[in-house]
């Protein structure tokens, strides 16, 4: 797949080096901010960026990041026809609090719904992929579910999406091997039973997680259609499939044993006293080096007084 998608990503960056949007095309982002003074619009694939306060080759290159996701998202899920994204070079010209968002905190990105427009942030370059993947998934499970996508699947499946253009996906299989190992997993996760919410505020730096592991599973076993047409019985079988072959692989038993759980705290008990053994050794070594490189200097009594006899 990182093969695939580095093909993408090259041909959407020769297709953007020219590349204009049409005069006619929508412009919600200049309606959404009149005050900006939007440059011409960028064609990313099925969706539209449009930068302000961004010199023009990094707007070319930020269109690039917001093209990737968006043709991988278009291709599998659909449902980002028309979506235009307003790309900032700092902060976001909204009132963060007034929308919801913790006092104090930065707000990077936004994705408004019912209004097909995705608002990204480009202060921090090296999250802004991850924003562009996460809000362009949530705007295509608001097209496909026509305002009733399912959560928390739809925030897992956008984390998916982010980590798999980030190559990401090994890693977080392993952390949530590691928190299945340690039951932090919950044993059924109600996927279904909320929805995403309209407007989507978050920053990629606070808000990424390997949970789209999950979603890697589902869509091996059960294929696209999982995502699309989501079923809370289908997604329930998959997740106790998951969770079983997550603990296989830790323990070699997808049903686990409690041996393994004393095996670690005996290990662990050794190699705690190896390494006070160890700590102590190196401390009273130095002493001892210490000890021979000093230098003593002799220390002589002060001479007696000399008494004078009396007349």
């Amino acid at each position: 797949m990182p093969g695939r998608l580095a093909a993408f990503v090259a041909v959407v960056a020769t297709a953007l080096a020219g590349a204009t949007a049409p005069a006619a095309a929508a412009d919600r982002c200049a309606a959404m901010f009149a005050e900006a003074d939007f440059a011409v619009p960028l064609l990313a694939g099925p969706v539209t960026v449009h930068a302000t306060g961004v010199e023009a080759g990094l707007a070319a290159r930020l269109a690039q990041d917001v093209a990737a996701p968006a043709g991988l998202i278009a291709g599998e899920l659909g449902g980002l026809d028309g979506v235009e994204v307003c790309v900032f070079a700092g902060e976001l010209p909204l009132d963060a609090e007034a929308l919801g968002w913790p006092v104090g905190q930065r707000l990077r990105a936004i994705s408004f719904g019912p209004e097909r427009v995705l608002v990204l942030s480009a202060w921090q370059v090296g999250l802004f992929a991850d924003a562009a993947a996460l809000g362009l998934a949530h705007q295509a499970e608001w097209a496909i579910g026509d305002g009733h996508y399912p959560d928390p699947l739809g925030g897992a499946v956008a984390q998916w999406y982010a980590a798999r253009l980030d190559d990401r996906l090994p890693r977080d299989h392993s952390a949530m091997r590691y928190a299945n190992l340690i039951r932090a997993i919950p044993e059924q996760i109600p996927w279904t039973e909320g929805q995403i919410p309209e407007r989507l505020l978050w920053n990629p730096e606070f808000q990424l997680s390997p949970i789209g592991d999950f979603i890697d599973h589902v869509v091996r076993t059960e294929g696209l259609g999982a995502l699309r047409d989501p079923d809370a019985v289908v997604l329930g079988r998959a997740q106790e499939t998951w969770q079983r072959r997550l603990l296989a692989e830790a323990t070699g038993s997808e049903t686990g044993t409690k041996g393994w759980i004393g095996g670690v705290i005996v290990v662990g008990l050794i190699l705690t006293m190896g390494l006070a053994l160890a700590i102590g050794g190196y401390l009273q070594h130095r002493r001892q080096r210490r000890a021979k490189g000093r230098v003593t200097v002799p220390v002589r009594d002060p001479p007696a007084p000399v008494r004078t006899p009396p007349d």
